[in-house]
């Protein structure tokens, strides 16, 4: 279980002067982006099936929702880089497992996921 931060605004993106951050978020490099995201998540996240016991069930679910998110968010958020969506992503899944012990379990897993995703984009630089 995932431990509640305190709140704090965040002023700029750690990763300013990136590669993303420096491409301007051009639909390209969006286009790229959400293509290796989607491979990430079909390489690592099998489809949810009766074999699996159910907390993994659950694990791959939630992780396949949070990609779905993620690549919604990028898609609609086509002039900010995508390493910063996924960043204001991973904030609210923070904030969002804070709020109900009984539905915390499925924001700590998008939350998980997301980071894993940040770990990919700041990798392609």
């Amino acid at each position: 279980m995932r431990h509640c931060p305190e709140e704090t605004t965040m002023k700029e993106s750690p990763n300013k002067g990136s590669f993303f951050l420096r491409g301007g978020g051009s639909a390209m490099n969006n286009n790229y982006i959400l293509s290796v995201i989607r491979e990430y998540a079909d390489e690592y996240l099998k489809e949810p099936g009766w074999r699996m016991s159910k907390d993994w069930f659950r694990q791959v679910s939630y992780s396949r929702w949070a990609v779905g998110e993620i690549l919604k968010s990028i898609e609609e958020s086509r002039f900010t880089p995508p390493i910063m969506v996924v960043e204001d992503f991973i904030h609210k899944m923070d904030s969002f497992s804070c709020q109900n012990k009984k539905t915390s379990i499925i924001f700590s897993v998008a939350h998980d996921m997301a980071e894993n995703i940040l770990d990919v984009l700041i990798a392609m630089k």
